[in-house]
């Protein structure tokens, strides 16, 4: 039997289990896929047993996803740009990473058909997952960003990183949020923890009547689907739940697992019967 798994800390919400061995069961494939506790001192520690396990790939979600990149082999040159891997390929024995949440964001835009073309951005957040996201905004032609982040260190490190695309205007701030840049914002977004399952009842924001409308707020959790972040702003306003960026970012990973045929099968399995 072929295993895959998922890494992290905490992982009570992840879902890729479910929907992973749900879709290798209705296809009888012999796979299966799995959380990997890290009881290890370090991570290092972890990459030798998961080699030792002949765990064939993996997903990383927080607080992995840039610690990690030193103990791989590979690093795919996007997500070496991004400075952050949410999913490692073992090919005998060699670790390969890549970066399949900006290709989960990027995708979840075109899917809700959103233009943020020489638009400005607020990105709250400074870890693996606000790096993925910059680079998807760059892509896409954002004009401006400005970051929110609790941790100095990690928010300055990402500044200079994405100083370096010289692809957009960029402003790292500290809490706490300033309305004004909301206002000057068309889209906002959160890529920190606060409001995941099981501590639904956090948020970036307070629970404040809200006056701002005819933007577009985007929250990179699926678990729950409308976070208390969500709720806050939903009146008046365009929001878009992590949803899709987390299906496609599967998606994304099953084709590296194997290939595109499968991905584009899995795609429509988890669609179908509403995995997410």
């Amino acid at each position: 039997m072929k295993t895959y798994g998922i890494i992290g800390n905490p992982l009570i919400h992840s879902k890729s289990p479910h929907i992973f061995n749900s879709y290798f069961k209705k296809f009888n494939i012999n796979s299966e896929y799995v959380l990997i506790e890290n009881t290890y001192e370090n991570i290092e520690l972890l990459m030798k047993s998961i080699k030792e396990r002949n765990i064939l790939g993996f997903n990383v979600t927080i607080p992995y996803k840039e610690s990690i990149m030193k103990y791989l082999d590979y690093i795919d040159e996007a997500a070496i740009k991004i400075g952050a891997v949410n999913c490692v390929i073992n090919e005998n024995n060699i670790l390969k990473g890549y970066n399949t949440d900006f290709y989960g964001f990027v995708k979840s835009l075109e899917k809700e058909e959103v233009n943020i073309s020489k638009k400005n951005a607020l990105v709250f957040g400074t870890g693996g997952a606000a790096r993925a996201i910059c680079f998807g905004l760059a892509s896409l032609g954002i004009k401006k960003v400005v970051l929110y982040g609790r941790n100095k260190i990690g928010g300055e490190g990402l500044l200079k990183s994405l100083q370096s695309l010289e692809l957009f205007e960029i402003r790292l701030q500290s809490y706490p949020v300033k309305i004004n840049d909301i206002h000057h914002a068309d889209i906002v977004i959160n890529t920190t923890p606060l409001g995941m399952y099981p501590n639904i009842e956090s948020s970036v924001l307070n629970d404040i009547e809200f006056m701002e409308k005819d933007k577009i707020f985007y929250d990179v959790i699926y678990n729950p689907e409308k976070t208390r972040f969500l709720n806050i702003v939903q009146k008046n306003n365009k929001i878009i739940s992590g949803k899709h960026m987390f299906i496609e970012q599967a998606v994304k990973t099953m084709e590296l697992l194997t290939n595109v045929e499968e991905s584009q099968k899995f795609r429509d399995y988890i669609y179908e019967n509403r995995l997410v």
